[in-house]
């Protein structure tokens, strides 16, 4: 009996003894290898990152996830999860992270699988077509807090924006930016003010600029009235031919927001992309009214990083229901010119026609820099049946006037009652528009025009032929280039010629002068006094109450120091009848205007 128990517990003893000597030391926690990879968390309500996910991975091919989001309310809780695809595109959850603790706005989760036990490791993370969510709560998992994708799908830093104008004076307006993934898709992102609540705004990319139009290229997601965005992945056009977010920097077109599906016709916001954006170069020409009174405007040529130039054509008081053929021609407007390049009709509606110009009707390429420095003019016409009828007109190019010029008397001789000036101004090229208008020519009458050499008391030959004057109009315009000698002559030659204007009775009746003046050299007139000329005007109507005197907004024309600053200026506003503004109920006369354009001219002096 001792035996037995002693050989049991002899036994008792050698089974515990080898359970205690079969014990395993507690395993390790995995440590990190060094190797990571931080996204960046967008928050919904500001776009902005404000927010990191950071994958770690460790040794034992598992990975750390940790979220970090700062200023969330302390005693929120908030779901996370990894996501299939893309955040624009959505997708289900593929692994579900620990909840963020608002106090500390972090979370730790260790992974070794997806939800339905795919294992995934560290590598197969970087490469996750995915994105994260983090909700406001385990209620409200439909309203997210933050968001950020993740693998292929993070974002490069190449970027594009593009603005998008009201059309049609729907007031909506905005931008559409292009970003580059790791991927090489691309995200497509409008955002637009103004949109309708309830809304539902189809969008497209479209070939071809706004000016010239182009069918659908790309569909894009259509944009929610009630926040005014849209975002849309893509690497394809519409017929699955392969983009590159390169390719689309430089891609002629442009996108089109319409009203809604059912109204796909009315356009809501436009704007042009890739190839066709602006530079940001631009030059604007007058276009000046002709046989429609009250029609006017301008022409803006405007430079496209493809080397296109968009050609701009805004009118004031076209007919709402007019189409307006327009035309860039040879030469000045004075001389005239055939048409070289035809642009695209004016709509009376809207006052505008846009045309994109590469060649000229011949086919000759022509860049931005070629057509700013275009010997030609334009001409906008009432219709194609009225083509003769211009309603306005203007140079363009080196025929463009700078804004220098000097005026001249012609006064009355041989008791005819014809009188008036001539006005040389300054082109771009140097050389010279001059103006002659007069008061007092019978209608029907046709009056040759020259420069003659010396004064007019002196008298002298003829160095330059001028256009005649019309008896019904009393004006006449001529391009100067050369002397009748074929000798060049520049603007700075003529305001200092020694020489004298003659206008003739008629081409039948050269002997009978009709009006004459001294030019140049020869126009010693007493100079424009500040004091006596020049003060007495700006304190009658321009350093006046709401203007130039009380505003403090607008700079005082009180101090001559002040007026000669601005004294370029003042010229051009007076000139174009800008300054005093039609709602001051002041204005000038055409002598006023002129004596302040000749004190300009003169110096703009303290006399």
């Amino acid at each position: 009996m001792r035996t037995t128990l002693f050989s049991m517990l002899f036994s008792l003893i050698f089974i515990v003894s080898c359970e205690k000597n079969d014990e395993e030391p507690e395993a390790e926690p995995p440590k990190e290898t060094g190797t990571s990879k931080t996204f960046n968390l967008f928050l919904t309500s500001t776009s902005l990152p404000e927010g990191t996910v950071k994958f770690s991975e460790l040794d034992d091919n598992t990975t750390k996830v940790e979220i970090s989001i700062s200023g969330l309310d302390a005693s929120g809780i908030h779901p996370a999860h990894i996501h299939n695809n893309s955040g624009a595109e959505g997708g289900g959850i593929a692994i579900s992270l620990e909840n963020l603790d608002g106090s500390t706005g972090k979370s730790e989760t260790i992974i070794a699988q997806q939800d339905d036990g795919t294992s995934v490791t560290y590598n197969d993370l970087l490469n996750f077509d995915g994105h994260v969510n983090v909700h406001l709560s385990e209620s409200e998992l439909s309203t997210l807090i933050a968001q950020g994708d993740v693998g292929p799908n993070e974002f490069t830093t190449n970027i594009e924006d593009y603005d998008l104008l009201a059309v049609g004076g729907s007031g909506i307006e905005g931008d559409i930016t292009y970003v580059e993934r790791v991927s090489g898709e691309i995200l497509a992102i409008i955002a637009l003010e103004n949109t309708p609540p309830g809304g539902e705004h189809p969008a497209h990319i479209h070939i071809n600029s706004v000016a010239a139009g182009g069918s659908i290229a790309i569909s894009l997601e259509s944009i929610h009235g009630d926040t005014g965005m849209s975002l849309t992945d893509f690497s394809t056009l519409d017929d699955e031919t392969p983009i590159s977010f390169s390719q689309l920097k430089d891609f002629d077109g442009h996108v089109k927001v319409h009203l809604s599906s059912s109204e796909l016709g009315t356009v809501v916001a436009a704007g042009d992309i890739g190839g066709n954006k602006l530079t940001g170069k631009m030059e604007e020409y007058p276009l000046s009214e002709m046989a429609v009174e009250g029609i006017s405007g301008t022409a803006t040529f405007k430079e496209r990083k493809s080397g296109k130039t968009l050609v701009e054509l805004k009118l004031n008081n076209t007919p709402a229901d007019g189409v307006h053929p327009s035309h860039i021609h040879a030469n000045s407007a004075a001389e005239g010119g055939g048409v070289m390049i035809s642009l695209n009709n004016v709509d009376g509606t809207s006052g505008i026609g846009l045309t994109d110009v590469v060649m000229d009707n011949s086919e000759n390429p022509l860049s931005y820099d070629d057509l700013i420095t275009f010997d030609g003019h334009i001409m906008v016409h009432l219709s194609a049946e009225e083509i003769s009828t211009i309603v306005a007109k203007g140079d363009i190019g080196t025929n463009m006037l700078t804004g220098e010029q000097m005026s001249y008397d012609l006064t009355e001789l041989n008791a005819s009652g014809v009188s008036g000036t001539i006005t040389f101004e300054e082109r771009k090229s140097g050389f010279s528009l001059a103006t002659i208008m007069l008061t007092g020519t019978p209608t029907e009458g046709d009056h040759p025009a020259h420069i003659h050499a010396n004064s007019l008391e002196a008298g002298g030959g003829i160095i330059i032929s001028l256009n005649n004057v019309n008896g019904n109009t009393g004006m006449s315009q001529s391009d100067i280039e050369k002397n009748d000698a074929e000798e060049a002559v520049t603007y700075d030659d003529l305001v200092n010629f020694d020489g004298h204007v003659k206008v003739h009775l008629s081409p039948d009746n050269l002997g009978s002068v009709v009006a004459g003046g001294d030019i140049g050299s020869n126009n010693s007139g007493a100079r424009i006094s500040y004091a006596n000329d020049i003060r007495p005007i700006l304190d009658t109507n321009c350093q006046i109450a709401g203007c130039h005197g009380s505003n403090s907004n607008i700079p005082s024309w009180a101090s001559y120091e002040t007026v000669s600053a601005n004294a370029a200026k003042i010229k051009f506003r007076t000139g174009n009848e800008t300054m005093p503004p039609a709602s001051s109920g002041k204005s000038l006369t055409a002598d006023q205007i002129q004596m302040v354009a000749n004190w300009v001219d003169e110096g703009a002096e303290n006399n």
